[in-house]
């Protein structure tokens, strides 16, 4: 009896650590640029179903360790249902090395994030936006990209 009882306790999957992942507006992201004042912003939408984010999530994770001591700060938003979180979102933030907070859309429409963040972007993921010091939008990049690309652009604005 007591050696079943230990075999049933020691059986147990660990419990897994998860990522923060807290609910976010467009209104909310354009606050925390504006928080961010005097950094350059890298915002990264993607979603869990779609391969080019997928490709290029291993790439941001490497960029935020990059630039980890500089005025940068970087936020991924994913763009799944809440409901897909623990099955979908997780495991591919897992499996991409992210150690660092994100954030998934909150309850509004697609069409009013989209619009928020950018009237030109039709959706297409994944998107980044790059913001400068002063806040201003300065690139939008609609498509993956590589690590190479991602340092090009924000060392660039870093040098400023």
């Amino acid at each position: 009896m007591i050696l079943l009882v230990a075999v049933s306790v020691y059986a147990r999957p660990p419990v897994k650590k998860v990522l923060p992942l807290s609910a976010v507006s467009h209104r909310s992201l354009q606050q925390l640029v504006r928080k961010d004042s005097g950094k350059v912003v890298l915002i990264n939408v993607w979603a869990s179903w779609c391969k080019p984010c997928l490709e290029e999530l291993p790439a941001l994770s490497k960029v935020k360790d990059q630039f980890s001591s500089k005025d940068f700060s970087l936020y991924l938003v994913s763009m799944d249902d809440r409901e897909d979180t623990t099955h979908h979102v997780f495991p591919a933030l897992k499996k991409a090395g992210i150690r660092f907070p994100t954030f998934i859309k909150d309850g509004e429409s697609d069409e009013e994030f989209m619009n928020g963040m950018n009237p030109r972007w039709n959706g297409a993921l994944p998107v980044t936006f790059l913001f400068d010091r002063q806040g201003a939008i300065d690139t939008m990049l609609i498509g993956g990209r590589t690590y190479l690309e991602f340092m090009r652009r924000i060392g660039s604005l870093t040098k400023k």
